[in-house]
């Protein structure tokens, strides 16, 4: 293989990168006309802030007609797969009707392509591949293009989940606040979504969309239960029915909400100091491993230089 035709098929294998990730951050972080007039509307003040999510919505409505044939021909059809797809879309942050359309032709377009542009460099790097090679290349390709969406969505969960954990004290903290001023819990979680937004977004995201739920009609206890479910994490699945029983039973909400933001506290103060208790056994097997080793090379280097010396000269 000449030299021109290894460069011409480098070439081809960089366009073919760029142009796959020029994509996938367009369905993700790319901006139509929708999303512009949700901004120019937000500083007009005529949206609420902390729309992350909301807005990623309308960014890839209309990639979703580009990719939704191929979910509609080869995704899957069984309702329950569906469904739990859609609701780990849903806590990932992408509330999009087509969410769920994309999330598995992403799937099936990364297992076709993967395995192609694996073929390509390991190619270029060993131009003599054996049959066995290129089958596990495929294989290998395959299985980490179809489960790398999954992947990503997963550790979104984990990221949104530990900041509504980081932030939800100090929303509590708000929320009460205004209670105690004398506003409704509709325009407190309305307040604390706009007060938050630059601080946590995450949880002024989750607080405007129970706002918005509240001002469309729907009943406080299903707003909250709905909330519940976007995060499922256990300090809010308790919060909402803290909440739900101070409503029913009649107790006092402002005093309800000031122990567990309390309590709350303690856990995360405890969690940290969990963690730190963990450091010291977590340290000691890259010191045995790298640290140990190079400080007895350094003690006995010395040492050994004499030795040999003394074993030349005799």
């Amino acid at each position: 293989m000449t030299s021109s035709s290894l460069i011409l098929i480098a070439i081809s294998v960089f366009v073919t990168i760029a142009l796959l990730v020029f994509a996938i951050a367009i369905i993700f972080f790319g901006q139509d006309a929708t999303s512009r007039r949700m901004k120019e509307a937000q500083k007009r003040g005529l949206n609420p802030r902390g729309q992350t999510s909301l807005e990623q919505d309308s960014r890839i409505a209309s990639w979703a007609k580009l990719l939704s044939p191929i979910d509609r021909k080869v995704g899957p059809k069984d309702k329950e797969i569906r469904s739990t797809a859609r609701k780990q879309l849903i806590k990932a942050g992408f509330y999009g009707t087509s969410a769920v359309e994309i999330y598995f032709a992403m799937r099936i377009l990364l297992a076709l392509l993967l395995p192609f542009l694996g073929l390509v460099i390991v190619k270029l790097v060993a131009p003599s591949l054996t049959a066995n090679i290129v089958l596990l290349i495929v294989i290998g390709g395959t299985v980490f293009g179809y489960f790398l969406p999954f992947l990503v969505v997963h550790n979104q969960i984990q990221n949104r989940q530990q900041a509504v954990r980081d932030g939800l004290p100090d929303a509590l903290d708000l929320l009460l606040i205004c209670i105690d001023a004398g506003a409704s819990l509709a325009s407190g979680f309305k307040r604390v979504g706009e007060e938050m937004e630059s601080v946590h977004s995450v949880v002024a995201e989750q607080m405007n969309l129970i706002s918005f739920e509240l001002q469309a009609g729907v009943g406080r206890t299903d707003a909250l239960k709905n909330f519940a479910e976007r995060v499922d994490i256990d300090e809010v699945h308790s919060l909402t029915t803290l909440l739900i029983q101070s409503e029913q039973l009649g107790t006092s909400l402002a005093r309800a909400m000031r122990v567990y933001a309390a309590e709350m506290r303690n856990n995360r103060m405890l969690a940290a100091e969990e963690k730190g208790n963990q450091l010291p056994v977590k340290l000691s097997l890259p010191l045995v491993l790298f640290i140990l080793p190079s400080l007895m090379l350094t003690i006995m280097t010395p040492l050994i230089i004499r030795i040999f010396r003394v074993l030349l000269q005799t």
